[in-house]
């Protein structure tokens, strides 16, 4: 028997929540108390288990469009001079992670416009939560 949902959080969590019950047949409304979707956000690096779950959702390939490509984490001083590095580490044998992975998303563009956080939410909204619901305040 098909649920009515009401999901709290249109951060991260309650679309893929949301993307997931609906699959299932579930009708799902979101609400957010941000009035809109936020045009700016936290740099996201996707890790063993969210890679799998991007890819599940079939949105894999359309973050790899937008991934950002960073070498590692460096601290200079004062001069500019190299301090430490933090090199990006990718598939450690002894199950190690650095600063940075393959998976570095950005959820701003370099105009401080929210595009790519909104684009997302588009893409999945017309795919795969066409009956979910956003509301704000």
């Amino acid at each position: 028997m098909p649920l009515r949902v009401l999901i709290s959080g249109a951060g991260i969590a309650g679309p893929a929540l949301a993307f997931w019950l609906g699959r299932l047949g579930h009708t799902c409304t979101i609400i957010e108390r941000f009035p809109s979707l936020r045009a700016n956000g936290q740099q996201v690096d996707l890790r063993k288990q969210g890679i799998e779950a991007a890819r599940r959702m079939g949105i894999l390939e359309s973050i790899r469009a937008h991934i950002i490509d960073e070498l590692g984490l460096q601290v200079v001083d004062s001069t500019g001079r190299q301090r430490a590095l933090f090199a990006r580490i990718e598939d450690d044998a002894a199950g190690r992670q650095g600063f940075t992975s393959e998976f570095e998303l950005c959820c701003w563009n370099r105009q401080g416009r929210g595009e790519r956080p909104a684009g997302f939410y588009r893409r999945g909204r017309r795919s795969r939560l066409r009956q979910s619901k956003l509301c704000g305040r």
